[in-house]
């Protein structure tokens, strides 16, 4: 063979391994979900029988903050008291400093400092700077209270990142997504999503914000929802490449408070349940680091007014409790996203190394039997046909009751291993769980 024809031949290959490389698709990132998403907030004490109540959850992080918490926060030795009950059922704390008066920064400091450096058994990586700061100061326009919101940011967050660099800060907890607001702190006229100047920490970690909603919860109220979720992604997505944060650094979000509106009853019926699993399921797909309702106990459990609570009067779970313990003990490693044949009936899934899990919920009071398949494959509304996008090419068929939820966990290789089940009859009562030993046909 003649030298020319050996680099003709040569040149060809290397331009083809060019060709491949080029063209071939990129794997897709999974979606990883945050080991703290489930959360509440910690609020009005709560005696011996609530955090037992919520171990049981499971909740993985409590929030504590809130309007009176803003204006006056608890005693040094409240808050060691609770970071030390939440860390005993296996949360992770997030403290909410003030963003009021003159001294709010030394104290924010003085905080961070406590726990992080004096306590570092108590240490809290996830913190918040105010809370609802348009609400509280009585609904001014939008553009002064971005102003007031930027003042202090960039005031309070250099000092605690001072103490602490890898500490975790959301903010600005709005009372909704108010899309101004965001849009201006986030990348745009007022920023506060860059770094500190001269330092490699940044003013804010994640985007943080608060909705509360009523209606039709298990459809319009989780749509309510997700529309904030989806343009709280968008708006992280842009700010994280307008500063190009990316990996540990990149800026996250998360919903500091959530539930039914107050009255009517809403936080006590099955929907608010499962709205609460369909709201996780966007948190999942949208990268959400937390999602914290408000809260474990409140109101006289009444029902009314101010009951906001996940348990009942004699401490009982509610729906809401159950659908989040669901959720926080079966959930974890990548989100796996699902199809359903029928829109009354949604469905998601999880997998990491040992299991795969598949969240069904039957929004509709009409018993169905289905077919779960574990991979992209289609689905049909005639004979209720489902699938969550989890690589195995295996089936599981079962019947679900109209208004009930089920979690149905598989091994990795998609063999089922047992069923969790909640309906709109167990209020007082946590999920039924059922070993399965095979694939029914």
């Amino acid at each position: 063979m003649e030298k020319k024809d050996l680099h003709r031949i040569i040149s060809m290959w290397l331009c083809g391994l060019c060709v491949l490389i080029v063209f071939s698709p990129l794997p897709v990132q999974a979606q990883s979900i945050s080991p703290v998403l489930v959360g509440s907030n910690v609020w009005i004490n709560p005696q011996d029988a609530q955090w037992t109540a919520t171990g049981k959850v499971g909740v993985q992080i409590m929030r504590i903050g809130g309007h009176a918490y803003d204006k006056r926060m608890p005693s040094d030795s409240q808050l060691i008291a609770w970071i030390a009950q939440i860390k005993k059922i296996g949360a992770e704390p997030l403290i909410q400093v003030s963003q009021y008066g003159d001294d709010a920064a030394t104290e924010a400091t003085r905080l961070v400092k406590l726990f992080n450096v004096d306590k570092p058994e108590n240490y809290v990586k996830y913190w918040g700077i105010g809370n609802e700061p348009w609400l509280q100061a009585g609904r001014p326009s939008l553009d002064s209270i971005t102003e007031v919101i930027e003042d202090y940011l960039k005031k309070i967050a250099p000092k605690m990142k001072a103490v602490d660099p890898k500490i975790k800060i959301f903010a600005p907890n709005m009372c909704d997504f108010k899309h101004p607001v965001y849009e201006s702190l986030f990348g745009g006229s007022r920023d506060i999503a860059g770094k500190i100047p001269g330092k490699d920490s940044y003013y804010i970690d994640g985007i943080s914000w608060h909705r509360y909603t009523g209606g039709d919860l298990a459809h319009a109220g989780l749509e309510d929802f997700r529309e904030r979720i989806q343009a709280c992604k968008r708006l992280v997505d842009r700010a994280n490449d307008f500063h190009h944060r990316t990996g540990e650094d990149a800026l996250g979000w998360g919903i500091g408070e959530f539930n039914s509106n107050a009255g009517g009853g809403g936080t006590c019926s099955f929907a608010a349940g499962q709205m609460f699993a369909g709201i996780y399921m966007d948190c999942m797909e949208n990268g959400a680091t937390y999602a914290a309702n408000w809260s474990i106990k409140e109101g006289g459990s009444s029902c009314s007014g101010t009951d906001f609570g996940f348990l009942n009067g004699d401490n009982s779970p509610r729906s809401t409790a159950a659908h989040m313990q669901i959720i926080a003990l079966n959930m974890s490693g990548d989100y796996v996203s699902g199809k359903s044949g029928d829109e009354e009936v949604l469905v998601y899934g999880s997998k990491n190394a040992s299991t795969i899990c598949a969240m069904l919920i039957n929004r509709s009071s009409e018993s169905k039997k289905y077919t779960l398949k574990l991979n992209a494959g289609s689905v049909s509304p005639n004979e209720l046909t489902l699938n969550i996008d989890a690589g195995i090419d295996r089936e599981f068929s079962n019947r679900i009751n109209g208004n009930e939820s089920q979690l149905i966990v598989f091994s990795n290789a998609g063999v089922p291993s047992e069923k969790w089940t909640y309906n709109s009859t167990m209020d007082g009562q946590w999920a039924t769980r059922e070993p399965l030993s095979k694939i029914p046909l």
